[in-house]
């Protein structure tokens, strides 16, 4: 049975720093200990990713819902800083842009 919290976006930017300092800390450590802090950190980048998305949707639903056709247009119109220059047609999006184009997009067109 999974419970579900609310984490707001001042306390994920707390979480945020305590990795940051387990990291360090886990860094420092040797054997088990440094096998446990880096267990942990894993599992603290797990909450901080799911309560971003989470973050990211509820806002979302708060948006104007979206035809999947609208939702692609603003996905390829949106600009794209991260592609190689190699790769121009590539897009990449970050996991909150796509939730919440996920998220606004209606279940049919």
């Amino acid at each position: 049975m999974t419970k579900q919290i609310e984490i707001s976006p001042i306390e994920v930017l707390a979480l945020k720093k305590l990795s940051l300092i387990n990291g360090a800390l886990a860094k420092q450590l040797t054997g088990t200990a440094a096998r446990e802090q880096t267990a942990l950190l894993s599992v603290l980048f797990d909450v901080i990713n799911r309560s971003e998305l989470t973050n990211a949707i509820d806002d979302a639903e708060a948006e104007e819902k979206l035809t999947v056709s609208e939702a692609w247009t603003i996905l390829c119109e949106t600009p794209d800083i991260t592609s190689p220059e190699e790769y121009p047609d590539h897009a990449l999006i970050t996991m909150e842009q796509l939730g919440s184009f996920m998220s606004r997009a209606k279940a049919t067109d």
